[in-house]
Formats: C-alpha cells, sequence, structure tokens
C-alpha cells in the first residue's frame, strides 16, 4: 500500500490531536462551569430556595477524559464532566437531582451562554458563546450503613454507575491491542488505537453536513473492529475502515463494552449509525488506488482527501458553494442576522459568519439593512438546508414572502451549513439577492 504514514502523523499532530495547550483551555472553561454551578448553589441555599450540598468532587467523562477529544476548528467542542453530590445534600428524585443543578448553573455567574442551559436525560447542558457546550453529569455518593460508597447517577431514575468504568475499559483495550511482532519490536508508536479512533472521529466530523455518531459509539466501534499494523498507522486505519464498513453491513446495533447496554437506544443513535455506514460504503474505496503498484503521491494524497476533507491533503475542494449573486444588473441585498434565546425574542448578538457555530434551538432575525432602497419591493426569503437531519426531517427547502421592512425569523434545527436566500422582486421582475450561510452544531 502506497506509503504516506509519515503525513498521516504530521495531519495527527497538526489537526488532529487536541495538543496540552488546548486541552489546559478546556480544562479550565471545564472548571468555571462547575465553579458556577457551585456558586449559584450556594446563593439559592442562603436564600433558603435549597438545602443543596457542595460539590464533593468532580470527574472527566466522555472523550476527554479517554483523551480521543479531537481539535475543532468551530470550537464546538463537547466537554463532558460528572459532579458528585452527597446523597443526603440533592433531591432524592433524579430529575428532581438535575433541575436543581440547573437552578445553581442560572443562578451563579461567569461565562456568556448562547442559549439557556437545559436539564437533559442525563445531564445538564450549558452552551457558551465562544462555541464550546459543557454536559454536566450529576451523581449521588451513598454510603450504605454497610458495605463501600458507590456512586448513582441521575438518568431517568438514579442508576449505580462508576464514571471510571469506560476510561478504564479504554485504558485497558488500548494496551491489549497495542500490534506486536514475533521477532523484535514494532516500529509503530504506542497507543495506536487511540489514534485510530481520533482518526475516525475526525472523518466522521469531516463534513458539516454530515449527522454521524458521537464518541462512544464510534469508540465502541472501532474498538471491536481495530486491525492494528505494527509498523504503520495508515495501514491500521485503512484495514480498520474497511472492517468497520463491513461490521455495520452484518448489523447497526452497538453496546457498551462496559456493561452490555445498548448505545444505538435512540431512533436518532440508529439514524446515524446508518449514515455512519452509507458514508463508509461511498468514501472506502476510494482507497482502493493506494493498492495499485501504479499509485502517485498525488492520487494518494486525494484518496485520503476524500476521507478527511481537509486542505491539508491538497485542498480538493469543500461541500458545493451558493452561487454568488451574478452580474445581471440587480442589488446586492446585505442582511443582517441577530440571535437570539428563541424566535421574536431579544437579540443577544449577531451572527458572525467565522467564529463559534450556532447550538441548535435558538432564533435567528434576518434583515435587510438597506429596507428604503427595495421600497415597494416583494421579498422572498428561501431557507436552504443541507445534510442528514434535515434530509431525514424532509425540510431541505421553505420560503416565505414579505415586505422589506419586515424582518424574518428561524429556528435552528438540523446540524450542518445552510443557507438564507433573499430576492426582492418589483412588478414581477428581480431587482435584488443576497445570501447568508448559517452554520450549526450537534446540539
Amino acid at each position: 500500500m502506497y506509503d504516506v504514514s509519515g503525513e498521516l502523523k504530521s495531519f495527527y499532530d497538526g489537526h488532529v490531536r487536541l495538543g496540552k495547550e488546548r486541552r489546559a483551555q478546556l480544562a479550565t472553561s471545564r472548571d468555571a462551569c462547575v465553579a458556577r454551578v457551585s456558586s449559584g448553589l450556594a446563593k439559592l441555599a442562603a436564600d433558603g430556595a435549597s438545602k443543596t450540598g457542595p460539590v464533593l468532587d468532580t470527574v472527566n467523562q466522555g472523550s476527554y477524559a479517554m483523551h480521543t477529544l479531537n481539535q475543532q476548528s468551530n470550537d464546538d467542542y463537547d466537554i463532558d464532566v460528572g459532579i458528585i453530590f452527597d446523597a443526603t445534600a440533592i433531591p432524592e428524585v433524579a430529575p428532581d437531582a438535575r433541575a436543581r443543578v440547573l437552578e445553581g448553573l442560572k443562578r451563579g455567574s461567569g461565562g456568556v451562554f448562547a442559549k439557556d442551559p437545559e436539564a437533559r436525560t442525563n445531564a445538564v447542558t450549558a452552551w457558551y458563546s465562544q462555541g464550546y457546550h459543557v454536559d454536566l453529569a450529576v451523581y449521588r455518593r451513598v454510603t450504605p450503613r454497610w458495605g463501600a460508597p458507590y456512586l448513582e447517577h441521575a438518568g431517568a431514575s438514579w442508576t449505580k454507575r462508576d464514571p471510571s468504568e469506560v476510561q478504564d475499559w479504554f485504558s485497558r483495550v488500548v494496551e491489549e491491542k497495542q500490534p506486536w511482532v514475533l521477532i523484535g519490536k514494532p516500529t509503530v508508536e504506542p497507543q495506536q488505537l487511540r489514534r485510530v479512533v481520533r482518526f475516525v472521529k475526525a472523518f466522521c466530523r469531516s463534513r458539516a453536513s454530515w449527522d454521524l455518531p458521537g464518541g462512544m459509539i464510534v469508540t465502541a466501534l472501532v474498538a471491536e473492529v481495530f486491525l492494528g499494523d505494527p509498523r504503520r498507522d495508515d495501514v491500521a486505519l485503512f484495514n480498520t475502515l474497511a472492517a468497520l464498513r463491513d461490521r455495520l453491513k452484518n448489523g447497526l446495533e452497538v453496546v457498551s463494552p462496559v456493561d452490555g447496554s445498548r448505545l444505538t437506544y435512540k431512533p436518532k443513535f440508529q439514524a446515524q449509525v446508518r449514515h455512519l455506514l452509507e458514508r463508509l460504503d461511498d468514501k472506502v474505496p476510494g482507497l482502493l488506488v493506494l493498492n495499485d503498484v501504479r499509485c502517485t503521491k498525488a492520487e494518494a494524497l486525494a484518496a485520503w482527501d476524500g476521507i478527511f476533507r481537509h486542505t491539508f491533503w491538497g485542498d480538493a475542494g469543500d461541500e458545493a458553494e451558493v452561487e454568488a449573486v451574478t452580474k445581471m444588473g440587480v442589488a446586492v441585498v446585505v442582511m443582517d442576522v441577530g440571535v437570539a434565546q428563541k424566535v421574536n425574542g431579544r437579540i443577544a448578538y449577531p451572527y458572525r459568519d467565522v467564529g463559534p457555530v450556532l447550538p441548535k434551538g435558538i432564533g435567528l432575525r434576518f434583515s435587510i439593512r438597506d429596507p428604503a432602497s427595495l421600497a415597494g419591493a416583494e421579498v422572498t426569503w428561501s431557507v436552504r438546508n443541507s445534510g442528514d437531519e434535515a434530509t431525514d426531517a424532509e425540510d431541505l427547502r421553505h420560503s416565505s414572502t414579505r415586505g422589506p421592512t419586515e424582518p424574518h425569523w428561524e429556528t435552528t434545527k438540523y446540524k450542518g451549513s445552510h443557507v438564507m436566500i433573499c430576492e426582492a422582486h418589483r412588478d414581477g421582475r428581480l431587482v435584488g439577492r443576497g445570501t447568508r450561510r448559517i452554520r450549526i452544531g450537534s446540539r
């Protein structure tokens, strides 16, 4: 197979692996969020609004804990942290415990939210205007009269769970599956499985319009099918991608390697795994050129660009861009976009074309910057959605018509890069046109 292991390592170091500096920055953001909860709960207690005790301890979870969190150019980081309370210092009903943490988060201070935090089924989530979000999983430490203390997680109900089990499992399997040779030593660096997990996650996030599985499902699948190579990471990745495709053709169900529970218990997760199979079916055949003895370096780089769609591999282009306003004698309509917590809400800040992606579930107000120039015209606002989520919802196109001074509101619903097209007609003739691209994150 054509050897691009050196290029793959450079890509990993420069564009995939999080790095110590960014990891430390995310740790600071995580700690600030936990501190906000603690201060908010203290204020509630001082006001007599609750008797919730302090946070006893915290534990990292998810990709951050497993060291498989990748770089995100738009800062759309998912930071998972467990916050632990004494069982006597938190409401006895699990949803009430999450609601209490949400109260503390709102009452505390520090940081600017992109939208209101929510108490979701498994965690309390805070979306920050910088682009990242923090998932606060709520635990209580139970101290029985006899026996050792244990932790319970506040999901739909309290469930006994040790948040360190997943991290311990992954560390063990990374060690166990490190490739070896009968004679001598492997030349590949240690922790190849961890790097391959990162590469597959980079593939899953390589197109903004794709809706593919999250970190735990990807990690469980890659660990299950991993085919290591003692000499080269590119060979290991090639073989693992092919094995992953074959595995999903035999079944889309994914279970936790820790406790055997179904990771694909939601229809949404099942759809994401199905989309992953479709993408692998489409992209993996493009790597077969690497096995051709006549393969050139340019062909090899292009093949890997088909997987990662990144300028590192030669800038093979991005998703199709909306056609610019052509020279047909019409005005260029400039749109302003305001971001609000909800439709018809107070505008919190203007949308920025370069910067963090938007979270789902917030309001966007589109308006024409110079409506007087279009006096008497009829303005049509047309949404062009893209991506797996919008396709599954059968909501790729919709539009409405109004006057030039009337704003148009939309709600962020689907992950991906979407477009608003504004066209003004006067007496049946096009007199102005403008476009604005909107980027929405996964949550």
